[in-house]
């Protein structure tokens, strides 16, 4: 019986395949195996990469750390550097305080050595001390137990010129006791009552077309502190203005019956009492309202007419002349008045006082 050669080969090619995947499970198999070898170095590759991961890590902690540590270190330095500031200061504050201390102590034993001093020599209690450095003044003392001092506060004694004296009339009140030839008026008038013997009285009187006694009372004496204060305040306050009557201002000083006359005035007086004149050429009264100037002729008249007003008078009269311009007759006539009463007249420098 022959047999069928087909179904052979079936066979052989059905085993052949089999066996082929077979094999190939095995091979398979055989590469998804791991040794243990191969596991241990596995797992040392895998330690390695956490260690060196560590080690990166420490580095940058350590990194931080440092720059913490000099960090710490600066402050360290600064606190250390504040510290002995501190220190320095507090060293300068106690050596300040105990300077300070004997300061003081220098400042009260010389306050009391300066009141001893003051009661020893009975220094006068007005305030001189923008005058002080003036003493050198020749020939104008100070004398008398009543002394009278008369202020020129005439619209002329704001300026020498005479336009600027026109200006003046003009200007407020308060431009005119800024004038800087009044403002020496009143220092003038505070080194005289600086300068007036410890036991003597004083008046002050203010003249222009009135006259005004300053003083309250009249009479003040040079201890009454409060009483000087008083009057150098309300001569300050005055406000120069109007004409110069110098007759009325001799009439009412000399009735408070002075030993002593001080006059502080910038020339001849420009109205009188009484509006005619003993003048045999025509009168002189002097400015008037209806006349506004007055010749220099009459104005010699209206000082003579007040210097008759001495004639019995046994004290002295001295006269500060300031300048004035347009009054060269001044000079000699209040020189001759002076004179008679064995005064003195001066005409001081710029500068003074």
């Amino acid at each position: 019986m022959r047999r069928n050669p087909t179904s052979n080969l079936a066979f052989i090619d059905i085993m052949s395949c089999g066996l082929g995947a077979v094999i190939l499970i095995l091979v398979l198999l055989k590469n998804q195996q791991t040794t243990p070898d191969e596991l241990v170095e596995l797992e040392h590759a895998g330690l390695d990469q956490q260690i060196a991961a560590l080690l990166s890590q420490r580095q940058a902690a350590m990194a931080k750390t440092e720059a913490k540590q000099s960090a710490l270190s600066k402050l360290d330095q600064e606190i250390n550097d504040l510290r002995a500031r501190q220190s320095v200061i507090a060293s300068i504050k106690s050596t300040t305080l105990s300077t300070i201390e004997r300061l003081q102590l220098k400042i009260q034993s010389s306050q009391q050595g300066l009141s001893s001093l003051l009661e020893k020599e009975k220094i006068n209690p007005i305030e001189t001390q923008t005058i002080r450095q003036q003493d050198y003044l020749v020939g104008l003392n100070i004398e008398g137990q009543r002394i009278a001092i008369l202020v020129d506060s005439s619209a002329s004694m704001t300026a020498r010129e005479l336009i600027s004296i026109t200006n003046y009339k003009v200007q407020s009140e308060a431009k005119r006791r800024s004038a800087a030839k009044w403002k020496r008026t009143l220092r003038i008038v505070q080194w005289l009552m600086a300068r007036a013997p410890e036991d003597s009285e004083l008046l002050v009187m203010s003249f222009s077309d009135q006259a005004i006694i300053q003083s309250q009372p009249k009479w003040i004496s040079v201890k009454d502190e409060k009483a000087l204060a008083v009057t150098q305040k309300a001569i300050r306050s005055v406000t120069p203005y109007g004409a110069t009557n110098l007759e009325k201002a001799m009439a009412k000083v000399l009735k408070q019956r002075p030993d002593a006359i001080y006059l502080i005035t910038d020339g001849l007086p420009t109205r009188g009492l009484s509006e005619s004149s003993i003048l045999s050429s025509g009168g002189c009264g002097g400015m008037t309202a209806l006349k506004k100037t007055v010749s220099g002729e009459c104005r010699v008249t209206l000082l003579r007419q007040a210097a008759s007003l001495t004639n019995p008078f046994r004290g002295k009269l001295s006269i500060i002349l300031l300048p004035l311009e347009g009054d060269p007759q001044a000079a000699p006539e209040l020189s001759k008045w002076v004179l008679s009463t064995g005064g003195t007249l001066i005409s001081p420098a710029a500068t003074w006082p």
